[in-house]
């Protein structure tokens, strides 16, 4: 714009004093402004009629949003203007019209997949067995049918989250998941990686028995179906869900308990939820190894709930290379047993004995608990019941060799008497056997002797000496059964009750307490310099394979909160930690 001419006359009008004002600056600068004075049409001024009329017009055509009170929490606070501030739309995360078949892409699953297709340009149907074609035509010879369907299914349910989550890069024909060339990629790439190179997936493996269903993996809800069920006056009792996992090669059925039951019904477990899995059990109809395809229905893994949790949406599936810690405030009384924990003790109690016996009517009973001294006291007394015993037996066991062998020395005189080359072919070993028979009584063993002819005589002597060095062979082990018989070994098992606490929580505090029992705690010994069931305030260990005890005496999650626990005798193993210094 050109700039307007200075007025050769004098001052433009704009600067025209029409006030006193105090100068700012030394007058020898030149002019100094004018007042700003509002210019306001006849008549409009604040307190003239048209003003009044222009403001009550506005208020009629424009009524003000109500006010809501200001919160310092507020996600939009309220500007400092006078003015009424609207709200803002909020601003999508992805524009679903540019997605043409977003709402189909949502409701493919891995069972309504298998009847999903692709159309080509030519209008043909392009799905799983015009798959199986084209993998036969690349050279994959050894894919089956049974094959290309489980992997189309959760190929297409994975593109389908995939596509849906990022629609916009579907536009790109180059970047796209969604469309029958990717299907086929990863097609190609499991079958290099699984049928080429050998890899078997964690369920695959599992059901093949070549890995551990105990270890800790990562796997995808894929399905949940419910089933009704009756009691017995035909009354409806609550669905029960059945879950189906995938380790997103293949697919198996879970056996479930009370508390996964419950988080179902809650929708904390739902199709694409991943879960942490450990302590797996495998329940099979078959007790050999299964090719996992042929095995859905008659193969399961059963999970507990207090070995399992949610995992985030990002961790990989499949086996993983450490173990989760399961707090305490994770822990249900039904939610079977616990794989790893870590604790810290808080309070030990002595260790108790308990001794299990056979009753007259051969059932087992439980004495005690009582004290290592009291424990001491009945192992002495047992001690000292089996050391006589077993001076009787050998005193006895020693006086009927003794027997015996006098019992021959007076065959062999008999018999020195008669002719020697007649002992093979004259005497029958059942006449043997019954002369034996009849020294067993010391009363008839005079007249047995007695009418025994030489030849026969001999035969028994020589019989007799064999005998008592098998006898004397085997006297350890016929001495030991005999004495297990007359006095039996004592079953005594020890535990040891220890209060014990999170050494480390994760999100939520450590309100829970526990009580938990070592089973055979003089087979633990937590450090080198500790004595074997040495527990000490301020220990840290972690165990294994704990189960809940006592379900109806468990507490909630309240600050002070005690539950009880125990070990399981032989399976679960107590390792000692170096404590953590704060």
């Amino acid at each position: 714009m050109t700039p307007s001419r200075p007025n050769s006359k004098g001052p433009p009008a704009f600067f025209a004093s029409t006030s006193a004002v105090t100068p700012s600056r030394p007058t020898s600068r030149g002019p100094r402004p004018a007042a700003f004075v509002t210019p306001f049409k006849q008549g409009m001024k604040p307190g003239q009629a048209g003003h009044q009329s222009l403001q009550s017009s506005l208020k009629k055509a424009i009524p003000a949003t109500p006010k809501t009170p200001y919160s310092a929490h507020s996600s939009t606070p309220m500007a400092s203007s006078s003015k009424v501030m609207l709200p803002t739309p909020k601003k999508k995360f992805f524009d679903t019209a540019l997605c043409r078949n977003l709402s189909a892409l949502k409701q493919i699953t891995p069972k309504t997949a298998l009847f999903f297709s692709f159309f080509s340009d030519d209008g043909r149907s392009l799905g799983s067995t015009e798959a199986l074609a084209h993998l036969q035509s690349a050279g994959c010879k050894d894919a089956t049918q049974a094959w290309v369907d489980n992997h189309w299914s959760l190929i297409l349910w994975k593109l389908a989250g995939m596509a849906a989550l990022n629609p916009s890069q579907e536009l790109d024909d180059v970047n796209r998941r969604w469309c029958w060339e990717e299907v086929l990629r990863q097609l190609l790439y499991r079958y290099e990686r699984e049928i080429n190179q050998g890899a078997r997936p964690p369920l695959r493996a599992i059901a093949g028995q070549d890995k551990s269903p105990l270890s800790p993996m990562v796997l995808c809800i894929s399905d949940i179906t419910w089933s009704e069920k009756t009691d017995e006056d035909g009354v409806k009792l609550a669905p029960q869900p059945h879950l189906e996992v995938t380790d997103g090669w293949y697919r198996l059925r879970l056996a479930i308990d009370a508390t996964l039951a419950r988080a179902t019904h809650k929708g904390l477990l739902r199709p694409g939820r991943k879960i942490g899995v450990m302590s797996a059990n495998i329940i099979s109809k078959r007790n050999e190894p299964s090719e996992i395809l042929d095995a859905y229905g008659s193969l399961e893994l059963q999970i507990h709930g207090n070995s399992c949790h949610l995992a985030p949406w990002h961790a990989k599936l499949g086996f993983q290379a450490r173990p989760w810690v399961t707090t305490l405030h994770k822990l249900s009384p039904d939610g079977g047993k616990i794989s790893l924990m870590d604790l810290t003790v808080v309070k030990v109690h002595p260790i108790a004995f308990l001794e299990s016996v056979l009753d007259e009517q051969g059932e087992k009973k439980t004495k005690g608990p009582w004290s290592q001294s009291e424990e001491n006291k009945h192992h002495d007394a047992w001690m000292s019941k089996r050391e006589r015993l077993a001076e009787s037996i050998r005193l006895d066991f020693t006086a009927e060799l003794e027997r015996y062998d006098g019992y021959a020395a007076r065959l062999e005189a008999k018999g020195s008497n008669g002719n020697s080359n007649s002992i093979v072919t004259a005497v029958d070993s059942s006449r043997i056997e019954m002369v034996y028979d009849d020294l067993e009584d010391p009363k008839k063993a005079s007249a047995a002797i007695q009418r025994c002819t030489p030849s026969v005589a001999r035969a028994v002597a020589q019989f007799i000496r064999a005998e008592n060095e098998k006898k004397k062979e085997k006297a350890s082990e016929a001495l030991a059964d005999e004495l297990n018989a007359s006095c039996p070994l004592r079953d005594v098992s020890n535990f040891r009750a220890v209060t014990v606490r999170d050494t480390v929580t994760d999100r939520r505090p450590g309100n829970r307490v526990a009580h938990i029992t070592i089973r055979d705690v003089l087979r633990v010994q937590l450090y080198d310099n500790s004595n074997p069931g040495e527990f000490k305030v301020g220990d840290r260990f972690m165990t294994t394979n704990v189960r809940p005890t006592q379900p109806n005496a468990w507490m909630g999650l309240e600050d002070g909160a005690e539950i009880w626990l125990s070990t399981v005798s032989r399976s679960s193993t107590v390792v000692g930690l170096k404590r953590l210094t704060l």
